[in-house]
């Protein structure tokens, strides 16, 4: 795992140019502690800071072909590079090592760009043409590698981390559209950045920069599966897939461990390696018991798992003050603010992980999105907000404007199906949301372009396009490479998408969550394991005690002018009596907090 960067100066200027590089090794040192290099010519610079997995005994990266003029760079793995390799043999191409990247160059240098159709990984690419000057760059199918770009007065630049980016190619602005999506649902998409002028490469697409123009564009990334509406060759299918994803992600050269919650998606994952041969020695195993979640016992199916998997298990347990201590150090390492309390269980393991030089961790992050894992994948009982805002426009706009009378934030919740989503996922309150920001939601930029991608499985489509890969994997992946950890995700592998969304697509039809996992799980462990409600790593801020809030409005209260300078207007939350009860309240205070410290962090606020 790794951090990479290059770029483009339209006028080349040495003394600039190594000032860059400078900051490029500061900023990308925890995505890749083990070694920094890079190649510099004619005004176009690439490079990497590396954390070693595979081919740990070679510098590798960048890797050029004189040949044919370019030089490669990637940050990720791909899982399969060993029939790669031979594939490559069984087409004369002689390998000088057994590193990734040689794999991913020569197969450029013998498809061009349809060598992404080969690879199955978590990737982020970059191919540097010396003779044309010019870039591509390609992002892996289900976004869990991040990339962020610029072209800005003709200088062209691209990172895995966005503080370089605006610290040497941009001015420090905010994109309020940006701040206004991440009050709306906890993240920013990869339709847009909260700095202005920077951009990301989505899941599953490519750039390309040559002659000062920027292109970017799709790529076919999945394999096409044959449709299946049989339940029980479903199970089977998918329990082979998994079996193979998890035997592909074994890391054989470095310490592992796995991020057991305790719930069904990890523990099937940890029951998986534990059949596989391929593991040299005992794996490490983490989870999280948080003091304040009392009716929490995930922790205790966690331990009672690993002790009859026989794996090296540890359970850290901390407090809601301890856990504010570590949000707050996590703050720093994001790279655009993400409201969901996950990042401090994630945080907590990566830390302990690196204590005990564990270098690879496995994680049930994805199995949700995929599986149908929420309750708002599936058919809504009846007079929830979920099940009036899919109603006839005709019957749920004389229904909004009767609830308005005594319930504002119910009212609005049922009275647009995408707007009830996205509350749905960040747990916000729209009546004082509303009030913060002071514009009409439906005419927010944002909301009107995730309207042209409205559907009838849109909790699903949007899940699996927006918040797995903006939310989800973009905090899995910076506080893993805070910690200078790799995580990797079995349930994410390219074969096994469009099986799962063609069968989920026919099946919603249910109270229960996740079918499929369930039935596979009901292989490996008894019924009372798997029908238990989900948990996961989230330290819930609904069961923080009220001092540990009062600290995040009053953070929040020593910023408002700042806040309020930047369209976000506190004095309604700040007065609500509602913010020390058990409710919504406590979300928006939780973003708020978190987007103001990132403000802050970034020196966009002072």
């Amino acid at each position: 795992m790794c951090g990479i960067f290059g770029y483009f100066l339209k006028t080349p200027n040495e003394y600039r140019s190594q000032e860059y590089v400078s900051r490029f090794k500061l900023d990308l040192y925890n995505r890749g502690p083990d070694s920094f290099h890079y190649k510099s010519r004619e005004g176009c610079v690439i490079g990497i800071s590396r954390l070693s997995i595979v081919d740990i005994s070679h510098e590798t990266q960048p890797f050029s072909i004189d040949e044919i003029n370019i030089t490669v760079v990637f940050n990720g793995e791909i899982y399969n590079y060993k029939s790669l390799r031979d594939h490559l043999s069984s087409k004369g191409i002689k390998l000088l090592g057994y590193s990734e990247i040689e794999v991913i160059a020569n197969l450029y240098k013998l498809y061009s760009e349809k060598f992404i159709n080969f690879l199955d990984g978590m990737f982020a690419i970059a191919i540097l043409d010396h003779k044309k000057q010019s870039f591509i760059i390609f992002r892996d199918p289900y976004g869990i590698k991040p990339i962020y770009w610029t072209l800005n007065n003709g200088d062209f630049a691209f990172s895995s981390d966005l503080t370089p980016l605006i610290s040497c190619f941009t001015e420090n602005k905010l994109n309020t559209n940006a701040i206004h999506e991440y009050l709306f649902h906890g993240y920013c998409s990869s339709n847009t950045c909260i700095a202005s002028n920077i951009h990301k490469v989505p899941p599953s697409s490519y750039l390309k920069f040559e002659k000062n123009r920027v292109i970017t564009g799709k790529y076919n990334s999945f394999t096409q599966n044959k449709y299946i509406d049989d339940f029980e060759v479903s199970v089977d299918n998918i329990d082979f897939l998994l079996k193979e994803s998890i035997s592909e992600q074994i890391a054989e050269e470095v310490p592992m461990g796995v991020m057991l919650s305790g719930g069904i998606d990890s523990s099937l994952l940890a029951k998986y390696l534990s059949l596989d041969k391929k593991l040299p020695k005992k794996i490490k195993s983490y989870s999280v018991r948080f003091l304040d979640k009392k009716l929490s016992n995930d922790f205790s199916y966690a331990e009672r798992l690993a002790k009859e998997l026989k794996l090296d298990h540890e359970t850290i347990t901390i407090n809601s003050i301890q856990a504010l201590e570590i949000l707050q150090n996590t703050a720093y390492s994001l790279d655009e603010p993400i409201a969901d309390s996950g990042i401090i269980g994630t945080n907590i393991i990566c830390q302990k992980s690196k204590e005990d030089s564990v270098k690879v961790l496995i994680s049930g992050t994805g199995a949700d999105e995929l599986f149908g894992g929420y309750m708002r994948h599936f058919t809504p009982s009846i007079f929830t907000s979920k099940y009036l805002s899919e109603m006839p426009y005709a019957i749920r706009f004389p229904m909004s404007k009767f609830f308005s009378i005594f319930n504002r934030s119910f009212s609005e919740r049922i009275s647009d199906p995408l707007l009830n989503y996205f509350l749905a996922v960040s747990g916000m309150p729209s009546d004082l949301l509303f009030k913060i920001i002071r514009d009409p939601i439906r005419g927010l930029p944002f909301f009107s372009k995730y309207q042209k991608d409205f559907s009838k499985n849109y909790s699903l489509y949007f899940d699996q396009k927006f918040y797995l890969p903006d939310s989800l994997l973009a905090y899995t992946d910076k506080v893993s490479m805070a910690n200078s950890v790799e995580i990797r995700v079995p349930y994410l592998c390219k074969s096994l998408s469009p099986i799962l969304f063609l069968y989920l697509n026919e099946s919603f039809k249910t109270k229960y969550s996740k079918p499929l996992l369930r039935k596979i799980s009901s292989k490996y462990f008894n019924k009372e394991f798997f029908n238990r409600s989900k948990e996961g790593f989230d330290a819930s801020v609904y069961s923080w005690p009220n001092e540990v809030i009062s600290y995040l409005l009053n953070y929040i209260r020593d910023y408002s002018v700042q806040l309020n300078y930047i369209g976000i207007d506190i004095k309604p939350l700040i007065n609500a009596k509602e913010n020390f009860v058990r409710g919504y309240n406590r979300n928006l205070i939780f973003s708020l907090f978190i987007l103001t410290k990132w403000l802050v962090n970034k020196n966009f606020i002072k």
